[in-house]
């Protein structure tokens, strides 16, 4: 047997030291936070780095696609805790890439805003602001794009199953194709 080996009773722990960080986020993404706050004011919650799985759920596949992606941020309405859109923070790469494609096509599916912004240190709040307008500017009768954010026009079907019908077809058409039918967010 070793002479250097120190045998510890079984009912004795080492000591550990906790120390609190100098902030809870990076750098980036603290600004951005505070640029973002400055935005929205308290109008809406802010979360960030909120797991997919505690906001989505896929039906007829297993949830494990989402497990350890996350979005930036989510914002949600005040009142209700409904999930307004979400905010990506894009690092570069090509995993980053792949990152961003799936929120896409996530908030997409659940026919919610995603907010694309570069992760970058010098996002201004004028640039958050005109990014962002079409949540900020939100009413009843208004609607944003499930695809692509910006704001939604009513229209009414004039021929097929759904002649006579009103639905939400985005601004951009054709060069965007989001649609939602009216009563669906």
């Amino acid at each position: 047997m070793s002479e250097n080996v120190v045998n510890l009773p079984l009912n004795v722990k080492p000591e550990v030291t906790y120390e609190l960080k100098a902030n809870l986020f990076d750098e980036v993404l603290q600004n951005f936070l505070i640029n973002l706050t400055k935005v929205v004011g308290d109008r809406f919650l802010i979360f960030s780095k909120v797991p997919l799985q505690d906001f989505v759920h896929i039906q007829g596949a297993s949830n494990m696609l989402l497990t350890g992606k996350t979005i930036s941020l989510l914002l949600c309405e005040k009142s209700s805790m409904k999930i307004v859109c979400g905010i990506d923070l894009r690092e570069s790469g090509m995993n980053a890439v792949k990152q961003s494609e799936m929120l896409q096509d996530v908030f997409q599916k659940i026919q919610r805003p995603l907010f694309q912004f570069p992760f970058v240190n010098d996002i201004s709040v004028a640039e958050i602001s005109e990014e962002i307008k079409p949540i900020l500017s939100s009413s009843p009768l208004s609607r944003n794009c499930p695809k692509c954010g910006r704001e939604m026009v009513m229209r009414k079907a004039v021929k097929g199953r759904n002649a006579g019908k009103s639905f939400w077809v985005c601004r951009e058409f054709p060069s965007c194709k989001g649609i939602s039918r009216i009563g669906k967010f």
